[in-house]
């Protein structure tokens, strides 16, 4: 395993020289479901690329002006930065997993708890060191010679070369962090699918968010055990309220507020609250993300939430666990989640499509189905339930975004167009449209210009014509 930037680049050399080196991957933190971090050949672990610091005075390529920044490694987890900033006052967008590797989290879109008030993980990139396939050492800004390299990776994923320092612009941390873990009972299911609409609709604080979520959990979570009471169908809606650390209650709502339209008329079955330091936050989600099962992370994302919307999906999420349980499966890990994004995140989104590789001008409430199972042979029906699912959601952004869709597009398919689907959960055979837009012909020539002999082919490969040719390319 590599321990610095030129150890990656003589390993990618050393690919190169063996028949096993033309099918090689790296690996940041191992969370592709596209396989883009596997090979039959050899694989370049970063784990123990894994050192993080804040840099103060960092100069910012666009303006020239001193910033704070965290500087990360591309071994780096979730965990792993948010424990080595601690103490500092500083912090970066980081995901909402703590075993999350920074390297795919920071290419493919990078949405975090923070994104809300901050912005995604690719829009506060300011620099990267990359091995190109080549073995090549380059720094990538979006001013200097390899602006375009810049470009593709901030959405493009990890087609390009392997990045392995990150430098992302800093913000100051919250000092805690209050959560809300909140089981709709039956009787208010509709009520609770209005009350989120509502929220949805008119909730503008970027320090706090909501997470509507279904899930098959032990009936009396979470103070019952799964082999005393049986497992059912749970809603539940999760509050998270950030210290904000330079105002703490600013120009937002009051703590009381927040959240108070939304439990209006609620009965709830258990309501728990507690509050955690913002560098534990990441690891309050661990326990829905078991091993040992195959998995799948897939979401597009949504621009108008409705009780139709949640309803929908609420009856499709049923008949996916009806369906499993006939099957044999035991999907006590399967959940759908939707989580509430701030319009225009903050003013933290490109002023264009254009701007970065994944187009996302337009920012949607993102939505995740996270199924999991055993066995092969049902591989199947979850991808089936995940295009009724995917069906759902498109039909619901489309309904009031269309006017978000970019005007010369020329796509047959219908929802194609702005929110684009989020990279870090592409689909299983999703179109190179359908989440990178116009932009999709242009990262295929950036690839060919990097990768000219397509030596990066695992997960989704851009049609470049150096991957066309061997048939590695599946993004067209």
């Amino acid at each position: 395993m590599p321990a610095s930037s030129e150890d990656v680049s003589l390993a990618v050399q050393a690919t190169m020289k063996t028949p096993l080196g033309r099918d090689y991957a790296f690996v940041s933190g191992g969370h592709s479901l596209t396989g883009a971090s596997s090979s039959r050949g050899l694989v370049i672990d970063l784990k123990r690329l894994n050192h993080t610091t804040v840099l103060h005075n960092f100069t910012d390529p666009m303006t020239q002006r001193g910033i704070t920044v965290v500087m990360y490694e591309g071994g780096v987890t979730s965990f792993g930065l948010q424990s080595a900033v601690n103490g500092s006052d500083w912090t970066a967008v980081t995901a909402r997993a703590s075993s999350v590797g920074m390297g795919g989290f920071s290419t493919g879109g990078g949405i975090g708890f923070m994104a809300n008030a901050y912005g995604y993980a690719i829009d506060r990139l300011v620099a990267l060191e990359v091995v190109l396939p080549s073995g090549e050492i380059v720094i990538a800004t979006k001013k200097n010679k390899h602006s375009d390299l810049f470009w593709a990776i901030q959405g493009g994923s990890g087609q390009f070369g392997i990045v392995t320092k990150f430098y992302q612009k800093a913000f100051r941390t919250p000092k805690n962090v209050k959560v809300g873990f909140h089981v709709v009972g039956n009787g208010s299911v509709t009520q609770s699918f209005r009350n989120t609409e509502v929220f949805f609709a008119r909730h503008t604080d970027p320090f706090s968010l909501m997470y509507y979520a279904l899930a098959y959990l032990p009936i009396g979570w979470p103070h019952a055990r799964e082999e005393e009471m049986g497992f059912r169908v749970t809603r539940l809606m999760v509050t998270l309220r950030f210290e904000e650390p330079e105002q703490p209650h600013g120009a937002h709502e009051q703590p009381e507020n927040t959240f108070r339209t939304l439990f209006s008329g609620l009965s709830l079955d258990s309501s728990l609250s507690y509050t955690v330091p913002f560098a534990d936050l990441t690891t309050l989600s661990d326990s829905f993300f078991p091993a040992g099962y195959r998995r799948g992370f897939w979401g597009p994302q949504v621009i108008n939430v409705t009780e139709t919307y949640l309803s929908a999906v609420d009856d499709s999420f049923r008949d996916y666990i009806d369906a499993m349980l006939t099957r044999g499966e035991t999907p006590s890990t399967s959940t759908w989640v939707l989580q509430y994004m701030l319009p225009g995140l903050n003013g933290h989104l490109p002023a264009s499509d254009a701007d970065t590789a994944w187009p996302h001008s337009v920012a949607g409430h993102q939505t995740l189905f996270d199924p999991g199972w055993h066995r092969a042979s049902s591989d199947s029906v979850v991808e089936a339930f995940n295009e009724v699912l995917y069906s759902l959601a498109r039909r619901e952004a489309t309904t009031v975004g269309s006017h978000n869709r970019n005007p010369g597009s020329s796509s047959s398919v219908r929802g194609l167009g702005a929110p684009y689907d989020y990279p870090n959960y592409i689909k299983p055979h999703a179109k190179g449209e359908e989440v990178w837009g116009h932009n999709t012909a242009r990262l295929a020539s950036v690839k060919q210009k990097y990768d000219p002999e397509c030596l990066l082919h695992k997960g989704r490969v851009f049609s470049s014509p150096g991957c066309v040719s061997p048939g590695f390319a599946n993004v067209f």
